[in-house]
């Protein structure tokens, strides 16, 4: 560059030869919306859920039951210091109960108040989804989830429920853990 050429103009004299060598510079397209959150499984059930709904992930660790509760209440466990509820998901939901000795992770609920934890089968880890694959009517779920699912995402020949965590937190039976004797 010489001593009288300015930045600015060289960019621009740069921009017309390339122009005039037939090269096109790609245009922005604006980046297909997608929606991400935290998958995991509940028996054969995909679901998936804001991050921001928890605070943490960890195994499963000894939980100690609580007397006169619902069955898909496990106990309570350690997490970290802190005392949560263990809520079997799947239990809860009529399916099968998380076998503990070969599965189950803990998804612990961003309520400090509640303090309760989601056992589930599997954690996927951090999924997206498009748009375009979105599925407003949460018919399309299995039948057990159906009422605590917003919409749902199609992905891989998957179907994957978006758990709505306040509607679940917020339902009478999640909040009647006690057992009438």
């Amino acid at each position: 560059m010489s001593s009288d050429q300015q930045p600015f103009e060289l960019l621009q004299r740069m921009q017309q030869q390339a122009a005039a060598a037939g090269y096109v510079l790609p245009e922005l397209s604006q980046a297909e919306e997608r929606w991400h959150g935290l998958a995991f499984g509940v028996g054969r059930v995909r679901l998936v859920s804001e991050l921001t709904a928890f605070t943490d992930i960890v195994d499963c660790g000894a939980t100690t039951p609580v007397p006169r509760t619902q069955t898909w209440i496990r106990g309570i466990t350690n997490v970290r210091g802190s005392l949560y509820s263990v809520l079997d998901m799947a239990e809860f939901l009529g399916l099968p109960r998380v076998n503990l000795e070969t599965e189950g992770k803990l998804l612990v609920i961003n309520d400090h108040e509640l303090g309760c934890a989601l056992l589930v089968s599997t954690v996927y880890g951090l999924r997206r989804f498009d748009h375009d694959n979105e599925y407003q009517d949460a018919g399309v779920m299995d039948r057990s989830v159906q009422s605590f699912v917003r919409h749902a995402y199609l992905q891989d020949d998957e179907m994957w429920g978006v758990l709505d965590i306040d509607k679940l937190k917020w339902s009478d039976r999640f909040r009647n853990v006690e057992v009438n004797s």
